[in-house]
């Protein structure tokens, strides 16, 4: 009878874990449910062009001056803050083909972010460049929310272009 009463607790003790596990990841289950895990995933040998790269690539391509930063967020977010020179490409206007073109050279160092986090607008908006000829592209994983945590150079206003 003990032995029964102890498998029945662990039972109950591995399915309250279960619960609330899927209770606290709720959100990344939504998103798992959606597909967006499924769209997020890129090939490198799909998109070779495409590098995921932190706080520290990002900053040491800002310092040098010639790489373009793409902000990949609503128009709205770009307005209220963004990094410093970067310019506005909204993925939401862009998901299929750029609307614009970026009249910059094929080969050129581009940076794309988004807000950081679990984000991956600025992944989307990568596998769109890359599909317009781009190839030297840059996900700056941390994103919006890392760059301005950090201190680092923000400007405000709406994209000069």
């Amino acid at each position: 009878m003990n032995f029964k009463k102890t498998v029945a607790g662990a039972a109950l003790i591995v399915l309250a874990a279960v619960l609330l596990g899927l209770a606290a990841n709720f959100p990344l289950l939504q998103k798992f449910l959606k597909g967006e895990f499924r769209e997020s995933l890129f090939s490198s040998d799909k998109y070779p062009g495409i590098i995921l790269i932190g706080l520290a690539e990002a900053e040491e391509l800002f310092v040098r001056g010639s790489t373009l930063f793409i902000d990949s967020r609503p128009k709205q977010k770009f307005s209220e803050g963004h990094i410093l020179n970067a310019v506005s490409i909204p993925l939401e206007d862009n998901k299929k083909k750029l609307k614009s073109p970026l009249n910059v050279p094929l080969d050129k160092i581009i940076v794309v972010y988004c807000d950081g986090g679990d984000c991956l607008e600025s992944l989307a908006l990568a596998k769109v460049l890359h599909s317009q000829g781009y190839k030297n592209i840059r996900v700056f994983t941390g994103g919006w929310a890392e760059w301005v945590g950090t201190g680092h150079p923000t400007a405000k206003g709406h994209d000069p272009q």
